[in-house]
């Protein structure tokens, strides 16, 4: 799924997205005023929020602890992950695993495959990659890489927007020949099945 911003502070000190399916974060859009404890260079504190069924709690928590060295886990009523069960609050958690705990980056990972959907697209895996080539492309190092990556970001937004409105104009020769291909396979299927029901009904016996 595509980043959503579900809530900002009135005086933008912190912003929560929705980045997966069951995953949001609570980031401080400034300085670490409540003392987190995981911002980096570049970027910001954040709260990680989980979303699960009530049986799942503990064995979370227990991973929260043990691998991701979060020893602060608080369960509550979804506040941001409605379809939820439990909501579990996570504070420390790194943004990318090493090799002494696993991060939220791990974590992204986990839950999509327990999440899976064909239509799912995770921009977290690929977002800094591109956000650091465009940055070299067109010679923007100065600019910090989480302003980059929403300014792309609002760009991918934009683009969605334009296929869902004319979808044609993204579809190259080969996948418009599928369509056409498909087309003409399911109207010789609905015409079989016209002839059958044909031939079925007309002969079938009179009550």
């Amino acid at each position: 799924m595509l980043k959503q911003i579900i809530k900002e502070s009135q005086n933008k000190s912190f912003r929560v997205s929705r980045i997966s399916n069951s995953i949001a974060i609570c980031e401080a859009n400034k300085e670490d005023r409540f003392n987190w404890g995981n911002s980096t260079e570049n970027q910001p504190a954040f709260l990680v929020y989980l979303g699960c069924s009530q049986k799942d709690v503990s064995g979370y928590i227990q991973t929260f602890n043990i691998f991701y060295k979060c020893e602060y886990c608080e369960t509550r009523k979804p506040k941001y992950l409605k379809g939820f069960e439990v909501e579990i609050k996570i504070r420390g958690m790194q943004r990318k695993g090493n090799a002494k705990c696993y991060g939220l980056d791990d974590l992204l990972r986990t839950e999509a495959s327990k999440h899976v959907s064909s239509f799912n697209i995770d921009l977290d895996f690929c977002m800094d990659d591109i956000a650091e080539n465009y940055a070299h492309q067109e010679e923007y190092q100065q600019i910090p890489l989480e302003k980059i990556k929403e300014i792309l970001f609002e760009g991918i937004n934009n683009l969605i927007d334009d296929f869902a409105n004319n979808p044609n104009q993204y579809l190259n020769q080969d996948l418009s020949n599928r369509f056409i291909k498909l087309a003409s396979e399911y109207q010789k299927e609905s015409i079989d099945y016209d002839e059958y029901n044909y031939y079925v009904t007309d002969f079938m016996p009179r009550y």
